[in-house]
């Protein structure tokens, strides 16, 4: 019997081998797999059964595995097992962290000497060498049979016809705020940059059987054109993706590849997929990403990609309306502003499903042929983003019945200028709507109009480009089952009529009154989270002035002959809630009540500073302090809770408002940006009363007449002969008191015309 065991070289000593002998085995020959892998993918690059054979070995016979095989060889060539001791537990998992790097090695090797010998010194692609033949036309990429060894991806660019018969796959995908192109792809034999998004995208859905055929739109498109060819084929997007064989909808990688595991639909995963991450979250601030409305909506059959999980989109659909129920919706409820320690604090109503719901109408709706409203699409995709601005209008576009008459407006040389233009004319004199108005305005900032062409538009001109939330007065939001105002939305306008330069609009309405006074133009804020008390200092001096306004500026009981403190509540949250308007008679002191529970609370705080009192106390403890402290915060669970119910009007971030009060005492809330000397609006054909600046005479320019330039805080002066007082559109406001047609029956106020500008 020889002195020594010699297994693949390695000389083990006289007791033979030991539990650490496989890993030992294993990192000896580590080196052999990866330069044997280089080696005969370069020497034969297009064998197919040496790509076979190397799946089988890199895919099936994992580190672990060898250890495995390995240790069943040396227990059957000397009769005993290898009982596994902690050092050779501590010695495989060493072992295993050695095979995964040395095949990460492997890996960018290949990589790299792939990219030296196939890749570096090729031209950088041009879109010229693939030119289209006409408007019809359009590119789509066939992904080339991939090889194993190598992770370059060859692709090619392939004009054709519109109607073409060819299958191809539609991906849909979110661009990313990272510009960055650190990828190479070799594209019609040259080098092309594509982002990490897109290189991750066409690796999963090329093949090493076979050629793919796919379009993606920042491949097939040049990017960096901002003229006809990029117009047509943005024109031509909705038939792209209604002739597709299936539209593919990519969302992206786990957020902890780590504990990616194998799922079905309705696990916790896709659960949660379906209520945060679709269409929203780091996908989009709330919003999703514009074009995927339409990507989906013309889709005849479309699937979700999240990272190695696919699920068609009718099966994720079953788990939004699973999570969509109402009896759902209240349960997360009672965890809203609970005193649970730890508890999320979810919203009632999630975002997400309303927007899957939404685009699957949408696309119910263009499958029988119906196609909705201009306006009614904007408003109701108005959150979602698009990389630039103008490209969520032209994505929208195509699936409303304006289709046609504006499909010359999709034009990346027109300046956005006259593309908002066109917009808001057609929802004028093409839908015949005014409703377009209320998400108009000068009033409301930066958050309702882009800084960079907002002072080339008029002021009843709508900046579709703008992402918020569609937060108007006169907008029914998901789930609330309330009428809508109609402060003269039954009385039909009576004319609206376009200046020939299309910069200006008349309209009728009816004065109401002017405003006098503004209160403070902060918004309100304050969380739903009861356990968040951080803010409670500013909530309160929020509310302490709004008070200290309306009982220094209006009178007591006002003009509806409610009491003011009625007032102020019913002011405070729009007189309505999700169910009813006006809202119900336990709403009468709701303002009182509030203020109450915030103040119970800063004075506990600043009686016990110092001390530690835990939130979560249970309400069955004898000590005092923490019974008192239950207590307050049980009695603010229960009326900031209502906020679901009835939320504050001033506390929407993308329709800040204020509190003024008119010359005749009439109290409303303005856009932020309102001054003394507006005037109050009901105009005809629209539900809630707008806030008008005067601005000067028709035939005035920049603001001046001819008689100077008008002071904003000054009184409108009365115009000169053969000439109209122009006003600009601050914004849409609630008027207390004038939400019901009451300014059709004001004494000596009769219809007269107004021109916007």
């Amino acid at each position: 019997m020889p002195s020594k065991y010699e297994y693949a070289w390695y000389r083990f000593p006289e007791r033979g081998p030991t539990d650490s002998s496989p890993l030992l085995i294993l990192l000896r020959w580590s080196w052999a797999g990866p330069l044997g892998a280089i080696v005969t993918d370069f020497l034969f690059p297009e064998s197919l059964f040496l790509v076979a054979v190397s799946f089988l070995v890199g895919n099936l016979l994992r580190p672990a595995g060898l250890l495995g095989l390995i240790k069943w060889i040396l227990e059957c060539t000397h009769g005993h097992s290898l009982r596994p001791s902690e050092r050779g537990r501590s010695l495989r998992a060493l072992g295993n962290a050695a095979a995964y790097w040395m095949a990460m090695f492997r890996l960018r090797i290949v990589r790299f000497i792939d990219y030296l010998l196939h890749v570096e010194n090729l031209p950088e692609f041009s879109y010229q060498a693939v030119p289209l033949p006409d408007a019809r036309h359009f590119r789509i990429l066939k992904l080339e049979t991939r090889r194993l060894q190598t992770t370059t991806i060859e692709a090619r660019l392939i004009p054709v016809p519109i109607s073409c018969p060819r299958k191809y796959r539609c991906i849909s995908y979110v661009w990313g705020q990272d510009k960055a192109t650190p990828h190479v792809i070799r594209l019609n034999n040259r080098r092309f940059r594509v982002t990490s998004n897109v290189y991750r995208i066409l690796l999963s859905q090329s093949c090493m059987w076979g050629a793919n055929y796919i379009w993606i739109d920042s491949v097939y498109i040049n990017q960096e054109d901002r003229g006809d060819e990029k117009t047509y084929q943005v024109r031509m997007m909705k038939d792209i993706y209604s002739r597709a064989d299936k539209v593919v909808i990519w969302l992206g990688e786990p957020e902890n590849p780590a504990r990616e595991r194998q799922v079905d639909h309705a696990s916790s995963e896709w659960l949660s997929l379906a209520t945060i991450r679709f269409p929203s979250g780091r996908l989009g601030p709330s919003a999703g990403r514009a074009a995927v409305v339409q990507e989906l909506a013309s889709a005849r059959s479309a699937d979700i990609l999240y990272g190695g999980y696919q699920l068609p989109w009718l099966l994720l659909l079953n788990d939004l309306a699973f999570v969509h129920r109402s009896e759902l919706k209240d349960v997360f409820s009672i965890f809203q502003g609970s005193l649970v320690p730890g508890m999320p604090t979810p919203v009632k109503d999630p975002p997400a499903p309303r927007n899957a719901f939404s685009m699957d109408s949408l696309r119910e709706a263009l499958s029988h042929g119906d196609y909705p409203p201009l306006p009614t699409v904007l408003t109701e995709f108005l959150s979602w983003k698009a990389t630039h601005g103008v490209d969520k209008i032209f994505a929208l576009l195509p699936l409303t019945d304006a289709a046609c008459a504006l499909q010359d407006l999709i034009d990346y040389k027109k300046p956005i200028r006259e593309v908002l233009i066109g917009v808001s004319i057609h929802c004028l004199l093409g839908n015949r709507d005014l409703a377009f108005l209320n998400f108009a305005g000068t009033g409301w900032g930066d958050v309702g109009r882009d800084p960079a062409h907002a002072a080339d538009l008029p002021s009843w001109v709508v900046d579709w480009t703008v992402s918020r939330t569609p937060a108007s007065l006169a907008v029914r939001m998901g789930g609330e089952k309330a009428a809508l105002y109609n402060a003269a939305h039954l009385a039909m306008p009576g004319f609206f009529k376009v200046s020939p330069g299309l910069d200006r609009i008349s309209l009728k309405g009816i004065r109401i009154d002017v405003i006098q006074r503004v209160g403070q133009a902060e918004t309100f804020k304050s969380s739903l989270d009861v356990l968040d008390i951080s803010g409670v200092d500013q909530t309160i001096a929020w509310l302490e002035d709004y008070d200290r306004f309306i009982v220094q500026r209006a009178s007591d009981p006002y003009i509806s002959r409610q009491s003011l403190s009625e007032v102020k509540s019913r002011l405070l949250i729009g007189d309505r809630t999700a169910t009813a308007r006006p809202a119900p008679e336990t709403y009468r002191d709701y303002f009182d009540r509030l203020l109450s529970a915030e103040r119970a609370v800063r004075n506990f705080i600043a009686r016990h500073h110092g001390e530690s009192i835990s939130a979560a106390a249970d309400t069955t403890t004898t000590d005092a302090t923490l019974m008192e402290f239950a207590q307050i915060m049980e009695t603010r669970r229960a009326v900031v809770g209502r906020l679901h119910e009835a939320p504050v009007i001033f506390g929407e971030a993308s329709f800040p408002r204020r509190v003024c009060v008119t010359e005749k005492g009439y109290l409303s809330a303005v856009p932020v940006h309102s001054k003394p000397g507006d005037v109050l609006v009901a105009i005809l054909g629209t539900s809630v009363p707008f806030v008008l600046r005067p601005a000067g005479t028709a035939a005035a320019e920049d603001g001046e007449d001819e008689e100077g330039p008008i002071r904003q805080d000054a009184p409108p002066r009365p115009p000169p002969p053969n000439h109209k007082l122009c006003y600009q559109l601050v914004g849409e406001c609630y008027c207390h008191g004038m939400m019901d047609q009451e300014a059709l029956e004001l004494q000596g106020c009769g219809p007269e015309s107004f021109t916007l500008i």
